[in-house]
């Protein structure tokens, strides 16, 4: 039980006198008495305060947050407090725009001077394009999806094979990339490409390539590391540049754990808190992790509450070799986004067209939030249904 402290005496000894000022005083004239019943209503309040919480005592050394500080071990003893937000109901009521009268009559009484009003940013987020790329490779996905969302014809694939210097080739399915750019018809608008890689001769390679083409002046942005569930290092593989088949588990293979070297590890989440520059919505969230998505998914946070389209790989390696794809799907679903199986033109729908067995040696997942009704939902369903159609 709490001991009052020389300063609780002194505040409990203070209010009782206020209370002994108010009977003294009460008899006075009107003025006084209103102060009087004040000086009582805030002693009582104190009273009332300092009984029911209590003060501790000057000689308790027990302060469980700087015994934490002191003492890692004791950081678990500590509750997590859950960060509030708000749901997203339509239920919520609102007011409707103001009508002409309304905002005449709010003018009129505010005298707003726009003249003394400082301008607003230059640049609106929302109109800027942002793309992630994960486990971006030798950046060709990243190039195409930079010249499709800004419109920037700088961003050229047979410029980028070139500018590669021998890391191009095949894929890890022996595919050949395709040199073929889509058609810019709309103005260019700025924007961030954000090419993330963990595998250190393979950044090397395409950091020299963006360098020798001056992206990222153009908003090419490329960071060496690995995305995963948590933020720290990890070992990954240096062998060839443009290795593809390399996961965040593959330095416990003897045969490459001479050839590992420690690669910054960051959350998703953490990943667009440090770097992410633009705070508008991320267009496209490419991920390919090589048996790691969930990983990747499961450290998004409130990242995927402003993603408008992702992709992912599933296959039988990594984490997915004990986990389910109505698992992640089931997620996705409740952060909004409608999920589909991809092929060549074709799409087959995941979300709530659930299977018990739905394993798949190797498949790409695209997924579309919500949101996004009125364009590329639609667009995405109608292929569906296309695809059941032939």
């Amino acid at each position: 039980m709490h001991r009052p402290t020389q300063a609780a005496t002194h505040v409990h000894t203070q209010g009782l006198k206020s209370i002994k000022r108010w009977k003294k005083n009460r008899n006075k004239c009107s003025v006084g008495t209103s102060r009087a019943y004040l000086q009582m209503i805030l002693a009582i309040l104190i009273l009332i305060l300092l009984f029911s919480i209590g003060v501790p005592s000057q000689q308790s050394s027990y302060d469980p947050f700087r015994l934490a500080v002191e003492d890692p071990i004791q950081k678990a003893s500590i509750p997590t407090v859950n960060k509030y937000e708000h749901s997203n109901s339509p239920s919520h009521k609102r007011f409707g725009q103001c009508t002409s009268d309304q905002m005449n009559k709010i003018n009129a009484r505010l005298k707003f001077d726009n003249k003394k009003c400082r301008e607003g940013p230059e640049d609106d987020d929302t109109n800027s394009f942002l793309g992630i790329s994960i486990g971006c490779n030798k950046g060709y996905d990243a190039i195409k999806t930079a010249r499709m969302g800004m419109s920037n014809v700088d961003f050229d694939s047979k410029s980028w094979a070139s500018a590669l210097k021998g890391g191009g080739g095949t894929g890890a399915c022996n595919q050949k990339h395709l040199n073929v750019d889509s058609v810019v018809t709309k103005p260019a608008r700025k924007g961030e490409m954000h090419c993330v890689e963990p595998m250190p001769s393979t950044f090397k390679i395409i950091s020299e390539a963006s360098s020798s083409l001056g992206l990222e002046s153009k908003g090419f942005i490329l960071t060496h590391a690995a995305i995963s569930a948590s933020n720290g290092s990890i070992k990954f593989p240096n062998v060839k540049g443009g290795v593809e088949n390399l996961g965040l588990d593959s330095c416990k293979a003897k045969t490459l754990s001479k050839l590992c070297e420690d690669v910054p590890m960051y959350s998703l989440q953490t990943y667009v808190e440090k770097f992410v520059k633009g705070s508008g919505p991320i267009n496209i969230l490419q991920i390919d992790a090589e048996g790691f998505d969930f990983d990747i998914l499961f450290g998004a946070g409130s990242v995927l509450d402003r993603t408008q389209y992702l992709e992912f790989e599933y296959h039988q390696s990594g984490t997915w070799a004990n986990l389910h794809i109505n698992d992640a799907v089931r997620l996705l679903d409740g952060k909004g986004f409608n999920c589909y199986w991809t092929g060549k033109k074709q799409l087959w729908r995941i979300t709530d067209c659930y299977f018990d067995s739905m394993c798949r040696a190797w498949s790409n997942v695209a997924c579309v939030h919500r949101s996004q009704t009125g364009g590329l939902v639609e667009k995405m369903e109608n292929i569906f249904l296309d695809t059941l159609l032939h």
